[in-house]
């Protein structure tokens, strides 16, 4: 049986795997069970996982590898912040070409 990306997924999140059985309705047996691919996923589980790891099925199957980037809250939050910057800053850039547009079209 094909090994899973549960543990990469649960680890970038910071989740341990009691956790995630938890908010499963599993045992934690049976969870690390599914994470070392000694028993099969279910439909279900693979969509309440989905859910709980933040991520699409694919990834979890391993469907298309290194097509994901999994995004932490603390890096999330730095990229946000990172991209208002940015924003600003062409908005900046923008308002200075107007500005400069509507001098030549007054004649200044």
């Amino acid at each position: 049986m094909k090994k899973l990306r549960l543990r990469e997924a649960r680890k970038m999140l910071g989740l341990t795997g009691v956790q995630v059985a938890e908010k499963l309705g599993i045992t934690p047996t049976h969870y690390y069970d599914l994470e070392k691919g000694k028993k099969r996923l279910s439909n279900d589980l693979l969509d309440k996982l989905c859910d709980i790891l933040n991520v699409p099925a694919d990834y979890l199957l391993g469907r298309n590898e290194g097509g994901y980037i999994i995004v932490t809250p603390p890096e999330l939050s730095t990229l946000l912040k990172d991209l208002d910057e940015v924003v600003l800053k062409i908005r900046e850039v923008v308002e200075k070409h107007h500005g400069k547009k509507n001098q030549q079209n007054t004649g200044d």
